[in-house]
């Protein structure tokens, strides 16, 4: 049964639902044709990451990087988006419902401009970076790139903790180890 906000069946088709605070009114109809049911798979990041809430030109302070951290995770994130593509040139494409959903190219670019913002210690100025040439889809939106900075700081410091547990696991490896 698919749950539909319309009457689109005869009354003999349709059975009322138990009234519950987000179903008020909403009626069990016959699933017809081509439409199985099923709910498509959403792993948005709002859901994982509950309790996070982004500051606009500010990151929180349990994310905090110094500045040579933030150099290193630069190149750490790079090293890991190229890890994850697995040798491919492509990696996937935004579709056209997400329209704002950051690609590589733009996280590390967003990236780099944080990192010198932090070098020279003045915010990011997103309304520049909104209308170049990287960021079209943001053209004009300056305010929807804002609160990715506190998604990017976070995946910095993934990066660069995953790159220390990558460079302490080659450590303890031998040179005739490293070589195979």
């Amino acid at each position: 049964m698919v749950k539909r906000k319309y009457n689109a069946f005869s009354a003999a088709d349709i059975t009322l639902c138990e009234p519950q605070a987000a179903n008020v009114g909403t009626y069990e109809i016959p699933a017809v044709g081509r439409r199985t049911g099923r709910k498509k798979e959403t792993s948005s990041k709002r859901t994982r990451l509950q309790g996070f809430t982004n500051a606009v030109g500010a990151s929180s302070a349990s994310f905090e990087l110094t500045k040579a951290e933030v150099k290193e995770a630069c190149v750490a994130l790079r090293l890991k988006q190229q890890s994850s593509k697995q040798g491919k040139r492509q990696y996937g494409r935004r579709s056209v419902s997400e329209p704002f959903k950051l690609s590589d190219s733009q996280k590390l670019i967003l990236a780099n401009c944080y990192k010198s913002a932090r070098n020279a210690e003045r915010p990011v100025d997103y309304v520049s970076m909104s209308n170049t040439c990287h960021f079209n889809s943001f053209k004009g939106y300056h305010q929807l790139l804002a609160p990715k900075e506190g998604d990017i700081v976070r995946e910095l410091q993934e990066a660069l903790t995953g790159q220390r547990v990558i460079e302490a696991r080659d450590r303890n490896k031998t040179p005739a180890e490293l070589e195979e």
